[in-house]
Protein backbone atom coordinates (compact mmCIF):
# COMPACT_ATOMS: atom_id res chain seq x y z
CA UNK A 1 0.00 0.00 0.00
CA UNK A 2 3.07 2.44 0.81
CA UNK A 3 4.42 2.49 -2.83
CA UNK A 4 0.83 3.52 -4.07
CA UNK A 5 0.03 5.97 -1.90
CA UNK A 6 3.58 7.43 -2.66
CA UNK A 7 2.60 6.98 -6.44
CA UNK A 8 -0.21 8.74 -5.61
CA UNK A 9 0.92 11.52 -3.52
CA UNK A 10 3.53 12.01 -6.39
CA UNK A 11 0.93 12.26 -8.81
CA UNK A 12 -1.12 14.51 -6.78
CA UNK A 13 1.52 17.11 -6.98
CA UNK A 14 1.79 17.33 -10.61
CA UNK A 15 -2.49 17.83 -11.54
CA UNK A 16 -3.18 19.87 -7.98
CA UNK A 17 -3.67 23.13 -8.88
CA UNK A 18 -4.99 26.32 -6.39
CA UNK A 19 -7.70 28.60 -7.65
CA UNK A 20 -7.30 32.63 -6.11
CA UNK A 21 -10.13 31.43 -3.95
CA UNK A 22 -7.72 28.76 -2.42
CA UNK A 23 -10.21 25.73 -4.25
CA UNK A 24 -8.50 22.81 -5.05
CA UNK A 25 -8.65 21.49 -8.47
CA UNK A 26 -7.21 18.82 -10.33
CA UNK A 27 -6.69 18.46 -13.63
CA UNK A 28 -7.57 15.88 -16.47
CA UNK A 29 -4.90 12.92 -16.34
CA UNK A 30 -5.76 8.73 -16.76
CA UNK A 31 -2.59 8.05 -14.89
CA UNK A 32 -4.03 9.90 -11.90
CA UNK A 33 -7.36 8.49 -11.82
CA UNK A 34 -6.23 5.50 -12.03
CA UNK A 35 -4.08 5.63 -9.08
CA UNK A 36 -6.91 7.22 -7.29
CA UNK A 37 -9.16 4.16 -8.17
CA UNK A 38 -6.29 2.12 -6.83
CA UNK A 39 -6.10 3.52 -3.85
CA UNK A 40 -9.96 3.48 -3.14
CA UNK A 41 -10.11 -0.29 -3.79
CA UNK A 42 -7.28 -0.84 -1.24
CA UNK A 43 -9.12 1.56 1.88
CA UNK A 44 -11.59 -0.97 2.48
CA UNK A 45 -8.82 -3.78 3.24
CA UNK A 46 -6.72 -1.07 5.08
CA UNK A 47 -9.22 -0.32 7.42
CA UNK A 48 -10.19 -4.00 8.24
CA UNK A 49 -6.82 -4.67 8.80
CA UNK A 50 -6.36 -1.57 11.14
CA UNK A 51 -9.02 -2.89 13.26
CA UNK A 52 -7.82 -6.01 13.66
CA UNK A 53 -4.43 -4.76 15.25
CA UNK A 54 -6.94 -2.36 17.50
CA UNK A 55 -4.92 0.83 15.22
CA UNK A 56 -7.57 3.85 14.80
CA UNK A 57 -9.00 4.67 11.45
CA UNK A 58 -10.23 8.44 12.36
CA UNK A 59 -9.08 11.08 13.95
CA UNK A 60 -10.56 14.47 15.15
CA UNK A 61 -10.26 17.00 13.11
CA UNK A 62 -11.73 20.67 13.89
CA UNK A 63 -11.82 23.89 11.67
CA UNK A 64 -9.46 26.77 12.18
CA UNK A 65 -11.61 29.38 14.83
CA UNK A 66 -11.46 31.79 12.20
CA UNK A 67 -14.33 29.79 9.84
CA UNK A 68 -16.05 28.11 12.81
CA UNK A 69 -17.54 24.84 12.29
CA UNK A 70 -17.87 22.10 14.53
CA UNK A 71 -14.73 19.25 15.31
CA UNK A 72 -15.51 15.72 14.81
CA UNK A 73 -14.30 11.92 13.59
CA UNK A 74 -12.52 12.18 9.90
CA UNK A 75 -11.42 8.93 9.02
CA UNK A 76 -8.15 9.45 7.47
CA UNK A 77 -7.99 7.11 4.29
CA UNK A 78 -11.40 7.26 3.10
CA UNK A 79 -10.70 10.88 2.80
CA UNK A 80 -7.56 10.38 1.35
CA UNK A 81 -8.96 12.14 -1.87
CA UNK A 82 -10.26 15.55 -0.20
CA UNK A 83 -7.66 15.44 2.52
CA UNK A 84 -7.10 19.15 1.34
CA UNK A 85 -10.37 20.47 3.46
CA UNK A 86 -9.27 19.21 6.12
CA UNK A 87 -5.73 20.09 6.17
CA UNK A 88 -3.69 16.43 6.37
CA UNK A 89 -0.47 16.83 5.00
CA UNK A 90 0.97 13.36 3.88
CA UNK A 91 3.16 12.57 6.35
CA UNK A 92 0.05 11.75 8.80
CA UNK A 93 -1.23 8.77 6.36
CA UNK A 94 2.78 7.36 5.88
CA UNK A 95 3.11 7.71 9.87
CA UNK A 96 -0.54 5.44 10.59
CA UNK A 97 0.75 2.81 8.15
CA UNK A 98 4.06 2.97 10.26
CA UNK A 99 1.92 2.58 13.36
CA UNK A 100 -0.13 -0.15 11.95
CA UNK A 101 2.65 -2.15 11.14
CA UNK A 102 4.36 -1.72 14.20
CA UNK A 103 1.04 -2.64 16.38
CA UNK A 104 1.03 -5.57 13.67
CA UNK A 105 4.35 -6.67 14.65
CA UNK A 106 3.25 -6.52 18.39
CA UNK A 107 -0.06 -8.57 18.09
CA UNK A 108 1.49 -11.03 15.81
CA UNK A 109 3.04 -13.18 18.15
CA UNK A 110 0.20 -13.53 20.26
CA UNK A 111 -1.89 -14.39 17.13
CA UNK A 112 0.14 -17.44 16.62
CA UNK A 113 0.25 -18.84 20.39
CA UNK A 114 -3.47 -19.13 19.69
CA UNK A 115 -3.14 -20.40 16.46
CA UNK A 116 -1.58 -23.40 17.87
CA UNK A 117 -2.48 -23.46 21.17
CA UNK A 118 -5.38 -26.23 21.00
CA UNK A 119 -6.82 -24.88 24.33
CA UNK A 120 -7.67 -21.67 22.59
CA UNK A 121 -9.32 -23.61 19.79
CA UNK A 122 -11.21 -26.05 21.86
CA UNK A 123 -12.92 -23.91 24.89
CA UNK A 124 -12.84 -20.66 23.09
CA UNK A 125 -14.18 -21.98 19.70
CA UNK A 126 -15.52 -25.02 19.80
CA UNK A 127 -16.94 -26.22 23.59
CA UNK A 128 -17.72 -23.13 25.52
CA UNK A 129 -19.67 -21.89 22.47
CA UNK A 130 -21.39 -24.80 22.04
CA UNK A 131 -22.54 -25.22 25.67
CA UNK A 132 -23.37 -21.33 25.30
CA UNK A 133 -25.47 -22.50 22.73
CA UNK A 134 -27.13 -25.11 24.76
CA UNK A 135 -27.92 -23.09 27.66
CA UNK A 136 -29.65 -20.15 26.27
CA UNK A 137 -31.34 -22.10 23.58
CA UNK A 138 -34.53 -23.21 26.05
CA UNK A 139 -34.07 -19.83 27.50
CA UNK A 140 -31.88 -19.37 30.20
CA UNK A 141 -29.42 -16.54 31.34
CA UNK A 142 -25.95 -18.07 30.42
CA UNK A 143 -24.16 -14.71 31.73
CA UNK A 144 -26.13 -15.96 35.45
CA UNK A 145 -25.12 -19.11 34.98
CA UNK A 146 -21.49 -18.06 34.08
CA UNK A 147 -20.67 -16.43 37.63
CA UNK A 148 -22.26 -19.00 39.70
CA UNK A 149 -20.72 -21.26 41.60
CA UNK A 150 -21.42 -24.39 39.82
CA UNK A 151 -20.11 -23.27 36.31
CA UNK A 152 -16.88 -22.50 37.70
CA UNK A 153 -16.84 -26.39 39.19
CA UNK A 154 -18.29 -27.43 35.98
CA UNK A 155 -15.43 -25.58 34.28
CA UNK A 156 -12.81 -26.99 36.27
CA UNK A 157 -13.61 -30.67 35.76
CA UNK A 158 -13.65 -29.82 31.62
CA UNK A 159 -10.73 -28.76 32.02
CA UNK A 160 -8.99 -31.26 34.32
CA UNK A 161 -10.87 -33.85 32.09
CA UNK A 162 -9.54 -32.50 29.03
CA UNK A 163 -5.95 -32.02 30.31
CA UNK A 164 -5.93 -35.33 31.73
CA UNK A 165 -6.93 -36.48 27.91
CA UNK A 166 -3.48 -34.47 27.02
CA UNK A 167 -1.47 -36.09 29.10
CA UNK A 168 -2.66 -39.66 28.20
CA UNK A 169 -2.41 -39.22 24.67
CA UNK A 170 0.79 -38.06 25.41
CA UNK A 171 1.95 -40.67 27.80
CA UNK A 172 0.86 -43.14 24.74
CA UNK A 173 2.54 -41.54 21.85
CA UNK A 174 5.77 -41.65 24.20
CA UNK A 175 5.49 -45.54 24.40
CA UNK A 176 5.58 -46.08 20.67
Amino acid sequence: FRPKLANYFMLEKEVRSVDDMGDTHFSESKEFDKARSEINRLVPRLHAVMNQVGQPTHAVISPPAATGGLAGPVHIFSNLVRRHHFNIDEGTYFDLLDHTLGRYDVVLPGLKRKLYNPFYWIFERGLFPFIRYCIELPGFNYSRIENSFWDKIIKTITLLTALGGLVKWIFELTKL
